[in-house]
C-alpha cells in the first residue's frame, strides 16, 4: 500500500453555501488547459444556453502552470454568471502522489457559490479512473475533504459486476459511482447505446444508498499521441439518451463526454487554438472545419427531459435535430496506410458504416411533418413520417452533400441542415478519418448550398479540419 502524506486540515464549508437538492442534474467534461479568459466567458454562456448545470472541469497535474489562472477565469466568470462548477480528479493522468495535490482548488474555491452542491449539500467531486490508488489513499483524501464524492472507479477489479468484494473495499468511500467506459460500444461492438453495464452498476448503487452518475457521448475516436481508435458512433448517442430517460432506478447525474476534448472527437463544445494546437488531432478536430456545436440543441432536448423526470422526450417547441457523418467512406483508401500507426485505419473502423446518422425531436403536431435526406443531390432514404417526440436512425449515404430536411404538410421545408464538409472517396486529410462532421437543424431551406472540400492532399501547412470550408462568398 502507499503511504500516505501528510494531509491539509480539514476542509470546513458553512451548511448555508450548500443545500441539498436531490434533483437532476446534467454536467458536461471540460478538460482544464490553456484558456483565454474571453473564451472561457464563452463556454460558460454556452453551457448555460444549452442548459447544463455545470462542468465537471477535468485537472490531470494541478500543479501545472496552466490550472491556477484557467481555474480563476472559470470561477470568476461562473460566479458571476450563475453556473456551477466542479472538480474531477484526473487520477490516470496524474501519475501518482498524494491526493492532497489537488487540495488547493477545494481550499479555494467550494466554499463559493460556484461550486456544484451534491446530493448531500457538500461539494461534488469526481474523478477520471482510480489509476493505482487504494483505499487507504482514498480514506485519506476522505478525512480531509468534507466533500460528495462520485468518482469513476470504472478500472477497479469488480465495479461492473457491482460485486460483494469490490463493495466491501470501497463502497464506504464512495457517495456515489460514475462510469466511463460504459459510455461506447467496446472496440469493433455495435451494440450502440447500450446501458446493460450501467444498470447493473446503479442498481449495486441504489442498493447501498448511493447515487449514480452516467456518461453519454457521440462516439469516441482518437488518432492521436500513439492512440488510433474508433468506438462506434453511428446511433451511440440517440440510443444512449432514450435508454437513460427509461432507466428505472433512473441515475441521478448524467455527465456528457466530452465539451472540448478535440483529441477524442467527442467534443460538443468549443475547440480554442490555445488548447487545441497540437499537429496530430488538429488533422481531424478544429472548430473551423469539424465543428460539434450543432448537437447541443439535441442535447437540451434530452436536458429538459431527464431534469422533468421523463421517461422519454418530451415534444419540441420547433423541429430540433442533427445529423452525423464520416467524410470518407469505408472504401476509401489513405495513400499513406503502409506507414501504419498515425496513417493506419483506426482500430475498431471495420464496423463503421457509410451513413447518414440523424436524429430528431419534433413538436406535438410532429405528425404532419415529413423527415426527408438527400445525399450527393438525390433523395435517399425513403420519406419517413414524422412523430411528436424523438426520433433517430440511419440512411445511407454517397459522396458529396448530405442534408436532412424537415418539410411541412403543404411541401415547404420548414427546416434542414446546413453546409457540411463533402464525403470522398479520395482521402484528403492523410488519414483515415473517422472524426464526424455535425450539423444541426437550421431554419429554411439550405439543400441547394452545397458543401466544402479540401482543394489538395493534407501538408504540414494545410489539412481538413484545421483549415476549414473553401468557398469564395467568404460564408
Amino acid at each position: 500500500m502507499r503511504s500516505s502524506a501528510v494531509l491539509p486540515q480539514l476542509l470546513l464549508v458553512s451548511s448555508s453555501v450548500f443545500t441539498a437538492v436531490n434533483a437532476r442534474a446534467v454536467f458536461a467534461h471540460y478538460l482544464v488547459g490553456n484558456v483565454f479568459d474571453q473564451d472561457a466567458q464563452t463556454d460558460i454562456e454556452n453551457a448555460m444556453s444549452m442548459g447544463l448545470d455545470a462542468f465537471a472541469l477535468n485537472v490531470a497535474d494541478p500543479s501545472a502552470s496552466y490550472v491556477a489562472p484557467a481555474l480563476a477565469s472559470l470561477f470568476n466568470h461562473a460566479e458571476s454568471s450563475g453556473f456551477k462548477l466542479f472538480l474531477s480528479m484526473d487520477l490516470d493522468a496524474k501519475g501518482g502522489g498524494p491526493l492532497s495535490d489537488y487540495g488547493y482548488i477545494i481550499d479555494t474555491y467550494a466554499g463559493g457559490g460556484a461550486w456544484f452542491a451534491g446530493d448531500n449539500g457538500k461539494p461534488l467531486v469526481s474523478t477520471f479512473s482510480a489509476a493505482a490508488y487504494q483505499a487507504s489513499d482514498i480514506q485519506a483524501f476522505r478525512d480531509a475533504y468534507d466533500v460528495y464524492f462520485v468518482p469513476d472507479f470504472d478500472n477497479t477489479d469488480g465495479y461492473y459486476t457491482a460485486s460483494d468484494g469490490w463493495w466491501s473495499y470501497w463502497g464506504g468511500l464512495v457517495d456515489g459511482l460514475f462510469s466511463w467506459e460504459s459510455s461506447w460500444p467496446q472496440v469493433d461492438a455495435t451494440n450502440d447505446g447500450d446501458v446493460s453495464l450501467d444498470v447493473t452498476v446503479l442498481n449495486g448503487a441504489v442498493a447501498h444508498s448511493k447515487s449514480y452518475m452516467i456518461g453519454l457521448s457521440l462516439l469516441q475516436y482518437k488518432d492521436a499521441y500513439g492512440t488510433n481508435i474508433y468506438r462506434h458512433g453511428e446511433q451511440t448517442l440517440p440510443i444512449r439518451m432514450a435508454n437513460i430517460l427509461a432507466m428505472n432506478p433512473a441515475p441521478l447525474y448524467v455527465e456528457i463526454i466530452t465539451w472540448n476534448d478535440g483529441p477524442e472527437g467527442h467534443y460538443i463544445g468549443n475547440l480554442w487554438t490555445e488548447q487545441n494546437s497540437d499537429v496530430q488531432p488538429d488533422t481531424y478536430a478544429s472548430q473551423r472545419g469539424a465543428a460539434h456545436t450543432g448537437i447541443q440543441p439535441l442535447l437540451t432536448e434530452f436536458i429538459n427531459s431527464f431534469r422533468n423526470l421523463q421517461t422519454s422526450f418530451l415534444p419540441s417547441a420547433n423541429p430540433v435535430g442533427a445529423i452525423w457523418y464520416k467524410t470518407i467512406l469505408q472504401s476509401t483508401t489513405c495513400p499513406d496506410d503502409d506507414l501504419g500507426g498515425f496513417y493506419s485505419p483506426p482500430n475498431g473502423a471495420s464496423v463503421g458504416l457509410d451513413n447518414i446518422n440523424w436524429a430528431v425531436v419534433l413538436p406535438s403536431d410532429g405528425a404532419s411533418y415529413t423527415i426527408q435526406f438527400v445525399s450527393n443531390g438525390g433523395a435517399v432514404g425513403g420519406t419517413i413520417t414524422g412523430k411528436p417526440g424523438f426520433q433517430h436512425g440511419a440512411v445511407p449515404l454517397s459522396v458529396n452533400a448530405q442534408y436532412m430536411k424537415i418539410v411541412n404538410s403543404a411541401g415547404v421545408t420548414e427546416y434542414s441542415t446546413g453546409l457540411g464538409r463533402c464525403v470522398s472517396s479520395e482521402c484528403f486529410d492523410d488519414i483515415y478519418n473517422y472524426n464526424p462532421q455535425v450539423l444541426g437543424l437550421e431554419q429554411g431551406d439550405h439543400a441547394t448550398v452545397g458543401c466544402w472540400e479540401m482543394t489538395q492532399q493534407a501538408s504540414a501547412s494545410s489539412d481538413g479540419a484545421t483549415t476549414g470550408p473553401f468557398y469564395p462568398s467568404g460564408i
